[in-house]
């Protein structure tokens, strides 16, 4: 039951992956490959936000794997990053290399951060202990 949740989750995201990146690439004349990075960050907040939940949570685990080494492992893409920036940096684009580096990884581990701060901010205000 694990190994069909994880291949029925990954197979969901690194189409989602795919799909999101093309359109988001289609649309920008940015110098760096921002569909990777929008797919990186929202996985990234997906990732942090569900690792709270089902940390608080009695969810199956095939579930939990389904959604987090299955469809959040296929949806983002540490693999395409790491050849966009090397590509970058071959065509001698320092400082858009040294930006991609920046955003991925100091957006993605705030983005995994805001996603367990979210997650606590929903449940506390859907449990009526949230006070702003």
């Amino acid at each position: 039951m694990n190994i069909l949740a994880v291949l029925l989750g990954g197979g969901t995201g690194a189409v989602s992956r795919y799909l999101l990146s093309r359109i988001i690439s289609e649309h920008s004349t940015a110098p760096i490959p921002l569909g990777t990075l929008a797919v990186n960050l929202i996985g990234s907040f997906l990732i942090g936000f569900f690792f709270q939940a089902f940390k608080e949570s009695t969810a199956n685990p095939a579930f939990r794997l389904l959604v987090t080494t299955g469809f959040l492992g296929g949806f983002t893409t540490f693999s395409t990053y790491a050849l966009e920036t090397i590509n970058l940096a071959e065509e001698h684009e320092v400082g858009y290399t040294l930006l991609n580096l920046a955003l991925h990884n100091g957006l993605g581990l705030l983005a995994v951060l805001f996603g367990m701060i979210s997650f606590s901010m929903l449940k506390s205000l859907l449990t009526g202990g949230f006070h702003a």
